[in-house]
C-alpha cells in the first residue's frame, strides 16, 4: 500500500474536506480526489461518503484511519511526489495574457526542459482565478499595493512593474511629440481598463481590456498609450515604438507570485518558484529583492 495515498486519506479524514486537505498538502483538489479513488480501488472498499457540504468516513474508512492514523501522524504528512527523485506531476499556473506571453512563457519553456517529469497547464485570463477552489499551484499577479492577508494563500513579491507612455513614429510624425504632461490633452489616448489612474492623462479615445490590443493599435499608429515597460521593450529597441515623456511613469505596481499556503509545497512548485525568481532577476523587471506576504 502506497504511503502517499495513506497520507492524503488521513488528511482528508481529519479536515473532512477535499478542499481543506488540498490546501494543507499543497496539492490541487483534483489530485487529492484522484488519490483517494486510487486508494479505494487498491483496497476494494469505499472509504469516504462524499456530499456537497462535507466528507465523512464510511465504516471501512474509520477502521483504516484507526489503524494507520497514528503512524501517519507520528511520521508526518507526506505529500504525493515527495518520494520521487525530482519534481513530478502537473503544474497548474495562471496569470494575465500579457504577463504570460512576456514573462511566464520563457520560464515554462526552461522549466519543462530542466524537469522532464513535470507537465504544465497554464491559464491566461484577465479574471482572478480561485487558486484553491480550482486547484492551481501558483499565480503571477500585478497590483499597486501589498496583497491583503489570507490564511489560504501566500504571496512573495518578485519585482516592480512600470507603465510608460508609448507611440509609433508614424503617429508622432502626424500628431507631434508631447513635451509635457499637459500637452497630452491634444492627443488620442489608447488604453486598457485600470491603467487610467495617472493625473494628466486625457480620456481615452480607444479603451479595451487587453494590453496586447493596446500595443497593436499603437503599432498601427492609432494614438499613444500606456504599456508595461518590459512588454514594450522589444518594440522600443527596434524602433517600432517610442517612449513618450521618458522621465514620466504612468503607473508603478508590484508583481507577486501567489501560491496556496502549504507547510511542505510539492517539489514541482518549489522548483518552479526558484526558477522564476532566477530568470526574472536575470532578465527583465526586477530592481528590488523579494518580499513575502499573504493574499486573499
Amino acid at each position: 500500500m502506497r504511503w502517499d495515498l495513506l497520507a492524503v486519506f488521513t488528511t482528508v479524514a481529519e479536515t473532512e474536506s477535499f478542499t481543506r486537505a488540498a490546501e494543507r498538502l499543497g496539492l490541487p483538489r483534483s489530485t487529492v480526489s484522484r488519490q483517494i479513488s486510487a486508494l479505494e480501488d487498491e483496497l476494494g472498499a469505499r472509504l469516504l461518503h462524499r456530499t456537497t457540504r462535507r466528507v465523512s468516513l464510511t465504516p471501512a474508512g474509520r477502521r483504516l484511519l484507526d489503524q494507520v492514523g497514528p503512524h501517519v501522524t507520528a511520521l508526518g504528512k507526506v505529500a504525493p511526489g515527495d518520494l520521487e527523485d525530482g519534481p513530478a506531476g502537473t503544474l497548474r499556473v495562471t496569470t494575465t495574457p500579457d504577463l504570460g506571453s512576456a514573462l511566464l512563457a520563457e520560464v515554462v519553456a526552461r522549466y519543462t526542459l530542466l524537469h522532464p517529469g513535470v507537465k504544465v497547464e497554464a491559464r491566461l485570463s484577465l479574471q482572478l482565478v480561485d487558486l484553491v477552489g480550482e486547484g492551481f499551484d501558483l499565480a503571477l499577479r500585478a497590483g499597486a499595493k501589498s496583497l491583503p492577508d489570507s490564511p489560504h494563500l501566500s504571496a512573495s513579491r518578485v519585482g516592480t512593474l512600470q507603465l510608460g507612455l508609448f507611440a509609433s513614429p508614424r503617429y508622432l510624425a502626424r500628431a507631434g511629440t508631447p513635451k509635457t504632461v499637459e500637452e497630452l490633452a491634444g492627443h488620442d489616448l489608447v488604453s486598457f481598463s485600470g491603467a487610467i489612474t495617472a493625473e494628466g492623462l486625457p480620456p481615452p479615445r480607444v479603451l479595451c481590456d487587453d494590453t496586447a490590443f493596446v500595443r497593436g493599435v499603437l503599432l498601427a499608429g492609432g494614438g499613444l498609450g500606456p504599456l508595461p515597460t518590459f512588454f514594450a521593450e522589444q518594440d522600443r529597441a527596434n524602433g517600432a515604438l517610442v517612449r513618450v515623456l521618458p522621465d514620466w511613469t504612468v503607473w508603478t505596481g508590484k508583481v507577486w507570485l501567489v501560491t496556496p499556503h502549504a507547510a511542505h509545497p510539492p517539489r514541482r512548485v518549489v522548483a518552479f518558484r526558484e526558477l522564476l525568481h532566477q530568470m526574472l532577476y536575470r532578465n527583465i523587471i526586477l530592481s528590488d529583492g523579494p518580499t513575502s506576504g499573504a493574499e486573499s
